[in-house]
């Protein structure tokens, strides 16, 4: 049970930020306002990295938050699956599965 509600709040903590990134005016969301912050603040304030540098820099944060929203659906999802053991069964067999084909199913 706890597992489940684990995996559901990491679903919905990368919804919401999803949202709140894309779709509001807010700026970055929860999560992703926070990855930028720690990625691109001690970069932006060391005197040493040029600007070329610092553009290639933000360049990447697109991929490190679709990465990060990707991980927290992928592992929300499987913790969901994992905490009921009918959630996923042997088509053949029907018995439960191991975590495994828990996670081959969540991809």
């Amino acid at each position: 049970m706890i597992v489940t509600i684990a995996g559901l709040v990491l679903v919905a903590l990368a919804i919401v930020d999803e949202y709140v990134t894309t779709l509001s005016l807010h700026g970055g969301g929860p999560l992703s306002g926070r990855l930028v912050a720690r990625l691109w603040g001690p970069a932006a304030r060391s005197g040493r990295i040029g600007h070329r540098v610092l553009e290639r820099y933000g360049a990447l944060m697109l991929p490190v938050i679709l990465l990060t929203w990707t991980l927290l659906l992928y592992v929300g999802w499987t913790l969901v699956f994992l905490g009921r053991p009918e959630a996923v069964v042997n088509a053949t067999t029907g018995e439960p599965v191991g975590w495994p084909q828990r996670l081959y199913f969540t991809g």
